[in-house]
């Protein structure tokens, strides 16, 4: 049975088959799916595009359209990402397998099973959280007319869409024929970072739970039997980090980049126009955004936290009971381990909750250059 349809696997593998970024699909499937996803995603961004070109005049017409542009620019970019590392990404699912056979009935496996039964429940509770501040946003332009008639507020407000858009078209007669297209989109853009995010989120789970076997077995060192199988197990986790990183190259640039533009945007956005039309557009994308930055910045910090615990492991082993070759290998992990496993965007930049708060205090400071930019207009 392939690892990948059990449940620990089973919704990542839908969703990105789903989206047409699934390795082992077939080729014809995967490209006629992709294609798919990538025009849904265009649908959000010609028509925001267009209206920049159209309507915008000062700054702070381009700061309302940023953070939606934005997003949907975020989604298209990190599929895009992905489908270019197809080959890459081929490797980590294969590399993912092996592992689990090479691992078959080995006491050991619990300890890989604890982490995929949190990466699955973590899967579900991110999808709960993503969909419902996406929906939030989405289906504003009609639960904010709602709430006016149940709070009978005396307002009239015109029609609009999630966005600022231009279609070309009637706005008052094709209103609802242009939001179901738009909620289309949101779908399929919503659907597709989803994807690639759970999917980032179970290959680093994996590599949890491989460097914590790493560790056990270093703990639980007796026999020098064990030798090649844990310096295997050490290469293994060093190339399966090594993939991830080069798998999610793009992806890492385009949340962290345009990430930090998104959500300056919609700060800028909600100080300066305080008013709720204002505040329930532009929240859920500030909290979504910044939630997201935080949850690759945490992951990045587990397999730096995981990979330091080996080298504690290996002097808490009974290493002084081995043989002399043995000993030699535990100087060469331990020389290995000293600097532990880390997660880097273009290697410049590395992922981790220390780096988290120094993107937080330069995001502030791009806020206030961006509202003084705005009031000296």
């Amino acid at each position: 049975m392939d690892v990948f349809d059990t449940p620990y696997f089973r919704t990542n593998k839908l969703l990105l088959s789903f989206t047409g970024l699934w390795p082992s699909q077939s080729s014809n499937k995967n490209r006629i799916l992709y294609t798919c996803t990538i025009l849904g995603i265009l649908i959000l961004i010609l028509p925001q595009i267009a209206y920049l070109f159209k309507h915008a005049i000062n700054l702070t017409d381009y700061y309302d359209a940023l953070p939606s542009l934005t997003g949907a620019f975020i989604c298209l970019m990190k599929t895009i990402g992905i489908s270019s590392k197809s080959n890459e990404f081929r490797m980590l699912v294969q590399h993912v397998q092996y592992d689990w056979c090479l691992l078959g009935n080995h006491e050991t496996i619990q300890i890989l099973i604890k982490y995929m039964e949190r990466s699955r429940m973590f899967t579900k509770a991110y999808l709960i959280f993503i969909s419902t501040g996406a929906i939030s946003f989405v289906t504003a332009p009609i639960t904010i007319p709602i709430f006016d008639f149940v709070l009978s507020s005396n307002v009239t407000r015109p029609k609009s869409l999630p966005h600022s858009s231009e279609y070309f078209l009637d706005l008052e007669k094709y209103y609802y024929l242009l939001l179901v297209i738009t909620f289309i989109g949101y779908f399929i853009a919503v659907t597709a970072v989803i994807a690639i995010d759970i999917i980032y989120f179970l290959m680093l789970q994996h590599s949890c739970g491989m460097l914590a076997i790493l560790s056990h077995r270093l703990e639980n060192f007796i026999t020098c039997n064990k030798s090649k199988c844990v310096d295997r197990n050490s290469i293994s986790n060093n190339q399966m980090i090594q993939l991830i990183e080069s798998t999610f190259a793009i992806c890492f640039i385009i949340d962290i980049g345009l990430g930090v533009l998104l959500q300056c945007s919609a700060c800028v956005m909600i100080v300066t126009n305080r008013n709720t039309m204002v505040l329930i557009k532009n929240g859920p994308l500030l909290i979504l955004q910044n939630f997201r930055i935080f949850f690759n910045s945490w992951l990045g910090q587990e397999i730096i936290d995981h990979s330091s615990q080996v080298s504690i492991s290996a002097y808490n082993g009974m290493w002084y009971q081995t043989s002399l070759e043995v000993k030699k290998m535990f100087s060469f992990l331990l020389m290995k381990c000293q600097k532990p496993y880390h997660i880097t965007m273009a290697k410049l930049y590395v992922i981790s909750l220390e780096n988290y708060s120094m993107i937080m205090k330069t995001s502030a400071s791009y806020v206030t250059l961006m509202i003084s930019l705005n009031s000296d207009e």
